[in-house]
């Protein structure tokens, strides 16, 4: 198949798709920061902090009263 710049062709139960407008852009990627995640220090401020996961899967209706009062 032939295709024009900055145009992407491909076939799907014999239907020839087109794919047009993706912008070509000149990104830097040396100036993107390293990291991308930001820090989870609200992690470590939660009121459950420290916690056993166990208590936030109760199996009862009155093990569910714990989890809740967090």
């Amino acid at each position: 198949m032939k295709s024009e710049a900055n145009e992407s062709l491909w076939s799907f139960e014999g239907e020839t798709l087109r794919m047009t407008g993706v912008p070509n852009l000149d990104i830097d990627l040396t100036s993107l920061p390293k990291d991308v995640s930001p820090p989870d220090y609200w992690q470590e401020r939660a009121a459950c902090y420290g916690l056993d996961a166990e208590v936030f899967f109760p199996t009862t209706e009155e093990e569910a009263g714990l989890a809740l009062s967090y």
